[in-house]
């Protein structure tokens, strides 16, 4: 199991989505989810905030694309670690990220089975 107060931030456009992840790791008192609907308005709580251990990155985002948002982002937080959410079926890890990191394994399909997701992350914390 995983320590509860571990922040992460969800970042999609589909607010059932970001309620839903919210929601589940609430249930569970995994963590501590925070929900935005922009990558930009992510990015500001990540200049004024504590960093969260992991944010979940939709890919396509109004404004600032997730990818971007991950870019940035690391900038800021570089201990932070990614997970992506997408609906697109034909994404594949870009050079950038597997630079960073992110694996097949950190991309999951919508729509997400939390469950999966909470197994990562878990396996995130183990090392």
């Amino acid at each position: 199991m995983t320590d509860a107060g571990q922040k992460i931030f969800i970042i999609d456009d589909e607010q059932a989505i970001c309620k839903n992840f919210i929601e589940f790791f609430d249930y569970f008192k995994q963590f501590e989810a925070v929900g935005y609907f922009c990558a930009e308005d992510a990015l500001d709580d990540l200049n004024e905030a504590e960093c969260p251990f992991l944010c979940i990155v939709d890919i396509r985002l109004p404004g600032m694309r997730g990818d971007e948002f991950i870019n940035r982002a690391r900038m800021i937080c570089p201990q932070c670690r990614f997970l992506i959410s997408t609906g697109s079926l034909d994404m594949q890890l870009s050079p950038d990220f597997q630079e960073i990191g992110l694996t097949e394994e950190d991309i999951f399909f919508k729509p997400v089975d939390m469950f999966k997701v909470l197994n990562r992350i878990e396996d995130i914390i183990k090392g």
